[in-house]
């Protein structure tokens, strides 16, 4: 099986990066440059998705 997926612009951040000073402004800029923030239950610092090939 083949999937093809082009995820909408997310930025996932770790549990360990919500208890760094400035997560929030981190998320806020995130929404500014339209990434959708959320926060993974597993996983390490933050990565970006978005729908382009790179």
């Amino acid at each position: 099986m083949l999937r093809f997926y082009r995820p909408a612009p997310t930025v996932a951040f770790g549990q360990r990066d919500t208890h760094l000073p400035g997560f929030d402004a981190a998320a806020q800029a995130c929404r500014e440059l339209g990434f959708e923030p959320l926060v993974r239950k597993a996983g390490g610092r933050a990565a970006a998705y978005h729908e382009g090939p790179w």
